[in-house]
């Protein structure tokens, strides 16, 4: 294999293939960015299994991640969904959400039980025949998968509401708006996951015309953009610090603010060398979550 393949396949096998050279180059980054928030918290996790100490600051910069670092994925996701949908049919449309997001979901959760169970002396997850059922029943009990089923149901229910609206995305950011004041008293773990995180899918395709635009990212590809935005971003965290019974309204400004200062600051250094940093550790960083869990 000759120098120049390698490369290629190493750079299509960590993702990070063409980051420089597309449009949205930074969305890689930000992705780079979040999986590595994610990892750290579901370490935290293995650690609280295992009874080990944790130190106060840890848990309090996991605090701080964990307002904006879930938001990031679904906003993300927002901002192609018309993309998406404007070159499938419905059917064409649900078939690849089912295999993209349903299916890995499904199996993985499934793998992942099936390798706690069998290793269950050398893992700290306690797991029984029964997480099985909480694959589609309680996500959340099947630690790091849950994203992947609660991004299939708001993407498909995103999508149905979508036509039903006759494409007005105006109409289901104030459906979302609503969702957010009602989660509370939703109990049913998968859908009380579409309602916490519909507004972020729906802020993302609101805010994707401008967002994929070239453009429009060179203009505010500067510092004095992010150094304006830490003010709000540090008082916005410590409030959230302060106030773990925080307004849910209040909560999403305090998501999009982190969002936002992740997201400029991934554009920033969409040119430099450490975007490959970022991708590249989640990839070494995963395995870790199933080795410590």
């Amino acid at each position: 294999m000759n120098h120049e393949h390698k490369d290629s396949l190493l750079s299509h096998l960590f993702g990070f293939k063409d980051i420089k050279n597309t449009r949205a180059g930074w969305v890689d980054i930000v992705k780079g960015i979040a999986i590595v928030l994610v990892v750290y918290r579901h370490i935290l996790i293995g650690i609280e299994r295992a009874a080990l100490e944790i130190h106060p600051y840890y848990l309090a910069a996991n605090e701080v991640v964990y307002s904006f670092r879930m938001p990031l994925f679904f906003m993300l996701s927002g901002m192609f969904f018309q993309k998406s949908i404007s070159k499938r049919s419905p059917k064409a449309y649900l078939e690849n959400k089912v295999r993209t997001l349903l299916y890995p979901y499904v199996l993985w959760s499934a793998i992942i039980i099936s390798l706690q169970l069998l290793l269950n002396d050398y893992v700290n997850a306690n797991r029984s025949i029964v997480d099985y059922t909480f694959i589609l029943t309680a996500p959340r009990a099947i630690d790091q998968m849950w994203f992947l089923f609660a991004l299939f149901n708001i993407s498909i229910l995103y999508a149905i509401l979508y036509h039903l609206t006759r494409k007005n995305i105006w109409t289901l950011f104030f459906i979302s708006l609503l969702m957010v004041g009602v989660k509370d008293f939703i109990t049913v773990d998968p859908i009380m996951e579409v309602f916490n995180y519909f507004i972020y899918f729906s802020i993302g395709a609101l805010i994707s015309t401008y967002m994929l635009n070239t453009a429009f990212i060179n203009k505010i590809k500067k510092l004095k953009f992010l150094l304006i935005l830490l003010p709000p971003f540090i008082i916005t965290q410590w409030y959230w610090l302060a106030h773990s019974d925080i307004n849910p309204y209040l909560f999403v400004i305090v998501s999009l603010i982190g969002s936002a200062v992740v997201i400029l600051f991934s554009i920033l250094i969409q040119e430099k060398t450490i975007q490959s940093f970022c991708v590249l550790s989640a990839y070494i960083l995963c395995p870790f979550i199933f080795c410590i869990q």
